[in-house]
Order: structure tokens, then sequence, then C-alpha cells
């Protein structure tokens, strides 16, 4: 949809393969620029792969647009994005930002700098979802990013989207990876789900990877950060300084709630909750598994200003 006075809601872009890949540079854009919705992007290699090297896709919303950005479904039995390959549903107007889902997976992976899969707004439009379900396991290694924020410090500023993952296996993070939503203006950051409706058996996570979902403006009005609801059906094990962790400048800080059948291990890692001051207090942490094990750890529920967490 082109130009500042367009109306009518952009088509539908399906690729339909027995392996999808992009390499060096491609790109997938199918961006809202005017009054109507952006149109929806399916990628579908069912029982094949879906691979971005290298490569963009992007289903933002311009600064122009009032229309909500469109959503994109990936379905394949593997979906790879490695080597600086990005996922992008940005607004920067009115509209709300696009949404992202990835299903039907055996497997999915994200690797290396720069490699993201991201919903953002830069505006008064809110972001939209990021989805990861019907997926055996989710591996993010060596610096790869899934993340949500809102940068606007207008008084309509939108709000970040939220993180959702459902899985059956394993959740694998390490070399300092991210699942992130966070907050630098007014509007809240969105809240991380991890088996909201299928919980994966294991979540193991090591070398700095972390969870997390922040609130960094210290202005009086900042947007607060989001809560953790991470559920696993055997265990959590947290390894070599990574972190479950929300945090907040001047706002009110997220929750986090822990719930695995087994056991919870924290090995030189940490679950925190921690607001630096202003008028909201920090967020809450409720862990729940029948054993918890603990060397050289931290549980902790800070407050360094404001009122802290129980």
């Amino acid at each position: 949809v082109e130009g500042k006075k367009a109306t009518g809601s952009g088509g539908q872009l399906m690729v339909e393969a027995a392996a999808i890949i992009l390499r060096h540079g491609a790109e997938i854009i199918a961006e809202t620029d005017g009054i109507g919705a952006g149109g929806s992007v399916i990628l579908q290699a069912i029982g094949g792969q879906v691979v971005l090297d290298n490569s963009t896709i992007n289903t933002g919303v311009t600064f122009r647009a009032e229309g909500k950005g469109g959503q994109l479904t990936i379905a394949a039995m593997d979906i790879t994005l490695e080597q600086g390959a990005q996922i992008i549903a940005a607004t920067h107007g009115q509209g709300q930002g696009g949404s992202v889902m990835l299903t039907g997976a055996d497997h999915v992976r994200l690797s290396g700098q720069g490699t993201q899969m991201t919903s953002s707004s830069y505006g008064p439009g809110s972001a939209g979802v990021i989805q990861i379900k019907e997926t055996a396991h989710l591996t993010l290694a060596d610096g790869a990013l899934i993340t949500s924020g809102t940068e606007s410090a207008a008084a309509d500023a939108g709000n970040a989207g939220q993180i959702e993952i459902d899985l059956s296996g394993v959740l694998r993070m390490s070399g300092g990876s991210l699942i992130s939503t966070s907050t630098t203006g007014r509007g809240d950051a969105g809240g991380i789900q991890v088996g909201k409706t299928h919980q994966p058996a294991v979540l193991w996570m090591t070398e700095g990877a972390r969870i997390t979902s922040g609130s960094q403006s210290d202005a009086p009005d900042a947007g607060k950060a989001g809560s953790l609801d991470i559920a696993t059906s055997k265990r959590i094990q947290l390894h070599h300084c990574s972190a479950l962790t929300t945090e907040s400048q001047n706002a009110g800080g997220g929750g986090i709630q822990v719930n695995t059948r087994d056991w919870l291990y924290l090995q030189d890692s940490k679950i925190a909750t921690s607001v630096q001051g202003g008028a909201g207090r920090g967020g809450d942490i409720d862990v729940d598994p029948v054993f918890i094990i603990l060397a050289n750890r931290q549980i902790q529920a800070n407050a360094h200003g404001g009122p802290g967490g129980n």
C-alpha cells in the first residue's frame, strides 16, 4: 500500500516449496505505507527447510502509515536463521506492528551475531506479537536475539509486543543469546511467556544467555517492565552467568514466575527483579519446582529506591 493517502489492504504473498533458501542479502519486503493493512507473507516448506542466511524479511509499518502491519508465517520442518539474518516487524506509525509466527518445526535455530527476530514500536502504534508454536526444539546461539521493544518518548507511545514460545522438546540458549522485551520511553515492555500452551521439557541456558524484560527510561512517566512466565514439564538449568531478570529504572518492575515439575538448577547464574527508583515497585518472584539446587547463585528481589518485590 503506497502513498500517504493510499487505501486498501496489501495482498498475500505465499511461497510453497520443498525448501526455501534466502542467501547473500536476499530480501522479502511487505511494508505498509498507507491506510490499509499490510499484506501477509507465508513461507511454507512442509517436511523441508526454510533458511535465511544473511538475508532479511521485513513486514513493517512506515512512519506515514495508519494501517496495521501484516503477519509473517513460516511453516517448515527445519527453520534456520544464521549469519546476520533478520526478521523485522516494526511500526513507525499509527498502526500496530506486524506479527511473526514460526510453526510446525522439529527444530528452529538462530545463530550468529546480528541474527535476530524482532518486533518493535518507534511511534504511537504498538508492536506485534512474536510466536513460536507447534515446534519441538528451539536453539539460540552465538549472540542471536529474539526481541520486542518500544522506543518512543511521546505521550501516545505504543507498547512492545509479547513474545510467546510453546515447545515440546528443549529450549537451548548459549553464547550470549537473548530473548528480551524492553521500553526506553512511555510505552510498556511486553511480557515473555515460555510454555503458555505447550511446555518445553527442558530450558537449558549457558554462557551468558538471558531472558529479560526491562524499563530503561528514568523519566517520571516511564513505561513498565514486562513479566516473565516460564514453565517447563521437567527441569530448568542455568549455567555460567545466565539469567532470568526484569529491571526498571523509574517504573514498575515485572514479575518472574517459574514453574517446573522436577528441579531448578542455578550454577553461577541468577533469577532477579530490581527497581532503581520512582513510585513503581519491584516485581515478585515465584519459583515452584520440587527441588532447587543452587551453586554460587542468586535469587533476588532488589530495590534501590522504590519498594522491592516479594
